[in-house]
């Protein structure tokens, strides 16, 4: 058993009640939040919010399936009819607006396209600008403290970099269209995530809402944000480090 997610920068736990939020087609409130500590109380929390009704209930990736395989056959892709069959064809055509295409005639919600070539380059801009910024700043405390001339002023060029650096990276990055995730590589691997992710609206459709499939969403989103496996994450673990330090004290 998962201890903890180890969810303890400031913006992870807010993206996870997001991103439970639009699975899950519900609303977290602040109080809810603020007094919810193991995975376990998030699970009871959404099935008193999902609207359940057990019987003759469908199976929510088999809805999604069967609503992707028509929209991306009726769109002209050729991808094929069963789950197995591969998403090459998607390959370069799975950009932003192809996702929200797909999703208005679907009415799922698809995963976002990862980062292509461009935005690993934006990013990589980025990240060297910071470095650079490390560096010069590093080069500057030195001339100080030591008496080192250094041409040029340090700083003007730190934010220079700073400044560049961020700018290309945020304008490729923005730029990029994306691509298909390495996750989904049929279609299948697809019409799981987009039921995972529009598991609440499916819900309200008549998928199944039984514990094992809320458990099993619940899991599988807690697992994308911490990296750590699904099976390993139970009832009892916490969401911060911090938290479980202080329950063990």
């Amino acid at each position: 058993m998962l201890k903890t997610l180890g969810l303890d920068d400031e913006l992870d736990p807010v993206e996870v009640v997001i991103d439970i939020e639009r699975a899950f087609d519900i609303r977290i409130s602040d109080a809810e939040a603020h007094d919810m500590f193991t995975v376990g109380q998030m699970f009871d929390l959404l099935r008193a919010k999902l609207q359940r009704q057990d019987a003759d209930r469908k199976c929510a990736s088999a809805m999604a399936f069967y609503r992707l395989r028509r929209a991306l056959n009726e769109g002209a892709v050729g991808i094929g009819r069963s789950p197995s069959s591969s998403l090459g064809p998607l390959e370069r055509i799975y950009t932003k607006p192809f996702v929200t295409s797909i999703e208005e005639t679907t009415d799922l919600r698809l995963p976002r396209p990862a980062a292509s070539l461009m935005g690993r380059i934006g990013g990589g801009l980025a990240l060297l600008a910071f470095f650079g910024v490390l560096a010069t700043l590093a080069i500057g405390v030195c001339s100080t403290i030591f008496s080192i001339p250094v041409p040029g002023p340090p700083t003007k060029v730190a934010i220079a970099l700073l400044v560049a650096g961020l700018a290309a990276g945020l304008i490729l990055t923005k730029a990029d269209p994306g691509r298909l995730p390495k996750t989904c590589r049929t279609l299948g691997d697809l019409a799981t995530k987009a039921a995972h992710l529009s598991y609440g609206r499916l819900v309200k459709q008549g998928a199944d809402s039984r514990d094992d499939q809320i458990w099993r969403v619940l899991t599988e989103i807690l697992a994308d944000h911490s990296g750590a496996p699904a099976r390993q994450i139970a009832r009892e673990t916490f969401f911060l480090e911090s938290t479980s330090r202080e329950t063990a004290a």
